[in-house]
């Protein structure tokens, strides 16, 4: 009989060994064979070993690994004793560090365009390279904000939330351009499997909160659930009457809340943006609080951006006149930001507890004005500037890209006039890299070619020229995904991340023994308070993270977890009030980090040898990603 050996999980990169175990369950001594066949890394040991098994007793056979390239790595264990054989088949995931993303240019063009990318010497050639994309339509470089949302690891509700929102409001853009690799049945069955999480996130008083084993509910986040909700059930999804009417009767408190009611400490800007929210959505749910809609209205030169679009959505549903309608109109358009190419909608604040940024705000803005058929000069130029804002560096919030994505099937939907009948070419430098021609409406996925890093000159200017000849816009995305070579090093951009793994006795350990348990302690530091904060710690993959709540556990090991835990106690609030443990990372969540140090311990088991990549640390603000820290990036050696 055999048992596997190996890791759950290995990175590009890695040097390890694994195995199986043997088990001789006769009463007699014999000598054991293994035969080892692996695909997807190299086997840098022979291909049979043997081993003297005495009778009843159990034995490690270890091969040596090595992960190169990421994929799925395969292994077959063949073993005999005698007359008894048994195999083994199992498969890992090869993983590749965290790459970093540089889209150099996501945008459309009526004629041609010129762009230019550099691509540093220190790159490993053989993870990445250079991704163009071409399309006749906006959606273009849309399946990046679908990839993002159905990739994003976190599951508190508004994740959730966001994650399903463009599913529902997009379904048939979805479907027909193959935004998802999810199939249409399987797109709806992913966002009815989240509707049926909602009602666990429910508190008594009908409010929500943000994780499971939270015990405040969330006013904003409770106002966006019920929001998404009622976007759930006009596409036809079915949703649970009594957490509606719950959720409806919360809405309708928060409008009476005083100051000292109020669960979370909230500004006067999320209180009256929570609040215009509430009155949007209890309208959408036919609940008519048009005093209350009056008195925000009498308020309105406090109110944000985002809370004036929810109060002119709301006007209109409440039908509170047009006198009502054009000054709040009036008042968008003083926000309004205009340049030659393109144009914006300014926020009063680009972080807080309504996860305001100016990509929602202008996405929400835009949306209402094609939604309610207003007199608008500059859609074109809104669209573009959001499309300008995907192409960035920094990666969207889920709650930002949910609304972006409303805002750009909600464009498709009412413009894009001109039928595409052009042909469009990428030159890099003087190298063809794609050339396709667009005739007439499509439903096919936009066409995609990628270039490895080994074709292109290192460190070196190129430039990229879009050229199109004939009718209709050419929307493009240019996107670079790169690993360094050489070992990351640590940024601070708001945040300053490390760790430091010592031995239970907080000993400083320089190599790691199999089998043993190490403490590990994260520190992170941020000069000011944050809201949101998610750190995320990947593990090198010869360590295995031990659950110290499993009675399975040695108790010498709990009680020095459960020590470790005592020392490190103290504020409630303003630290990491939550934490999730994966095979190959560990995360930890603060609603606010208060200014200073703060610091959190767990323990991990050195469950592998060989010599493992230990990734960066990743620390950022989830609703403003571009307020971030990553720690250094090394190796582990365990024998």
């Amino acid at each position: 009989l055999i048992s596997p050996a190996m890791p759950r999980f290995a990175r590009a990169g890695d040097d390890f060994r694994g195995g199986v175990v043997l088990h001789n369950r006769t009463g007699t001594k014999d000598k054991a064979y293994v035969y080892c066949r692996a695909t997807g890394v190299t086997l840098k040991d022979n291909q049979e070993k043997q081993i003297v098994l005495p009778p009843n007793t159990s034995k490690e056979i270890l091969f040596e690994f090595d992960a190169r390239a990421t994929g799925e790595a395969v292994f077959e264990f063949n073993a005999r004793m005698g007359d008894e054989q048994d195999a083994l088949r199992m498969k890992i995931p090869v993983t590749s560090p965290p790459l970093t993303e540089a889209v150099a240019a996501f945008s459309s063009t009526m004629d041609s365009a010129t762009e230019a990318i550099v691509v540093p010497s220190e790159v490993d050639e053989g993870l990445g390279g250079l991704q163009v994309t071409l399309s006749p339509t906006v959606l273009a470089g849309m399946d990046r904000g679908i990839e993002f949302l159905m990739d994003y690891p976190y599951y508190c509700l508004e994740q959730l939330m966001s994650k399903i929102l463009p599913l529902i409001v997009g379904e048939k853009l979805i479907n027909e351009f193959e935004l998802s690799n999810l199939s249409a049945r399987s797109l709806r069955d992913t966002v009815t499997a989240v509707l049926k999480l909602v009602p666990e996130y429910q508190e008594r008083d009908g409010g929500f909160v943000f994780f499971k084993d939270s015990d405040q509910p969330s006013a904003y986040l409770s106002a966006y659930t019920m929001y998404v909700l009622h976007r759930a059930r006009r596409a036809g999804y079915s949703i649970d009457a009594t957490v509606t009417e719950r959720g409806v009767r919360f809405l309708h408190d928060v409008l009476r809340w005083q100051d000292s009611d109020w669960t979370y400490p909230y500004d006067d800007d999320a209180k009256l943006t929570t609040r215009a929210f509430c009155v949007y959505v209890l309208a959408l749910w036919g609940e008519n609080e048009q005093a209350y809609a009056s008195r925000l209205f009498e308020n309105r030169r406090r109110l944000s951006t985002y809370a004036k679009t929810l109060l002119l959505r709301s006007g209109r549903l409440l039908n509170m006149g047009t006198g009502f309608e054009n000054e709040l109109v009036r008042d968008l358009m003083n926000k309004l930001k205009v340049s030659p190419t393109s144009a914006h909608f300014e926020e009063n604040k680009s972080r807080g507890w309504t996860f305001p940024s100016p990509a929602k705000v202008t996405a929400f803005t835009i949306t209402t004005i094609m939604e309610l058929s207003l007199p608008f000069a500059y859609t074109d130029e809104v669209i573009r500037w959001l499309v300008q804002e995907r192409g960035k560096g920094t990666k969207p919030s889920t709650h930002e890209n949910a609304f972006v994505f409303d805002a750009l099937q909600t464009y498709y939907e009412h413009y894009e006039g001109a039928v595409p009948d052009f042909k469009a070419s990428i030159l890099l430098g003087s190298t063809e890299m794609i050339t396709q021609t667009f005739q007439g409406r499509t439903n096919e996925k936009p066409v995609t070619k990628t270039i490895s890093f080994d074709r292109i000159p290192k460190d070196t200017l190129l430039p990229i020229q879009i050229i199109k000849q004939g009718s209709g816009r050419l929307y493009y995305t240019l996107l670079m995904k790169y690993a360094l070579k050489k070992k990351a090093y640590p940024f601070d951009a708001g945040f300053y991340v490390w760790k430091e793994i010592t031995s239970l006795d907080d000993k400083p350990v320089r190599r790691f023994k199999r089998g043993e348990v190490y403490k590990v302690v994260l520190h992170v530091v941020t000069p000011e308070t944050r809201l949101f904060a998610v750190v995320d710690d990947p593990l090198p993959a010869g360590f295995v993270p031990v659950q110290t709540f499993f009675s399975t556990e040695s108790r010498a090991v709990r009680d020095r977890y459960s020590e470790v835990q005592a020392e490190q106690r103290g504020r409630w609030w303003g630290s990491f009030d939550h934490m999730e443990y994966y095979d190959d990372k560990v995360i930890f969540f603060a609603q606010e980090l208060f200014p200073g140090e703060h610091i959190r311990v767990y323990f991990v088991r050195a469950a592998t040898e060989g010599r493992f990549l230990s990734p960066q640390i990743k620390v950022e603000e989830m609703y403003s990603p571009e307020v971030f820290g990553n720690s250094a990036q090394g190796h582990i050696v365990i024998e």
